[in-house]
């Protein structure tokens, strides 16, 4: 029994390709990447880094000083709190 591979060959094949066509391809590729995390990402204080581990893939030593996530921070607490609307009266 052996593992099939021939797939995941392909590709390899298939961006060794690309890369001799097109020299710097992959490198501009991880730049985009970094650009584009960066833009989208949310800084995490210091205080929520210490019960969280920082990205595993970092490539970049900007994003391995500081850790980001894809998380949206809570939203706002909200001013007043509303009771609950007694419909009773309407239902039939």
């Amino acid at each position: 029994m052996k593992r099939d591979t021939e797939r995941a060959d392909e590709i390899r094949s298939m961006k060794r390709a690309w890369e001799e066509a097109e020299p710097g391809r992959a490198a501009k590729a991880l730049l985009s990447r970094q650009k584009y995390l960066a833009s989208h990402m949310i800084k995490l204080d210091d205080d929520e880094t210490e019960s969280s581990q920082p990205p595993a893939n970092s490539m970049s030593a900007e994003f391995e000083e500081e850790v980001y996530t894809l998380q949206p921070p809570p939203g706002p607490k909200p001013k007043e709190i509303l009771q609950p609307l007694d419909v009773t009266p309407f239902l039939v």
